[in-house]
């Protein structure tokens, strides 16, 4: 359905579907979705000083409809840190850009061999 109506979707709303609802739909609305004591969490930092939150109106809105991923500084999951000020704190990226452009190599090959 095409809209041309700004309330269609709320932040509110999508922020909602992006994590309760998201969980719920996983069958995972008991465990995940939510803050709250006893459920696992995965928590995200965003830079909310940078030009696309700029000016921070609405700090959900500006969430769910400015932030990109070059904004998050710091993601927590479980309760370890695997993003520190936007960098992979738990692999070693060049490392899997290596193998993941050797793969691909490797799969070329195999493709045109045939």
């Amino acid at each position: 359905m095409v809209t041309c109506d700004p309330q269609a979707l709320v932040a509110r709303d999508v922020f909602a579907m992006a994590t309760r609802h998201g969980a719920q739909s996983i069958g995972m609305g008991d465990r995940l979705g939510v803050l709250k004591e006893g459920f696992l969490a995965d928590v995200v930092l965003i830079d909310c000083g940078v030009p696309d939150m700029t000016p921070l109106g609405e700090p959900l809105a500006a969430l769910v409809y400015a932030a990109r991923g070059a904004d998050v500084r710091t993601v927590l999951v479980g309760g370890e840190v695997v993003v520190r000020d936007g960098e992979v704190t738990t692999l070693d990226e060049a490392e899997v850009r290596k193998e993941a452009s050797e793969r691909a190599r490797r799969a070329l090959e195999r493709s045109s061999a045939g």
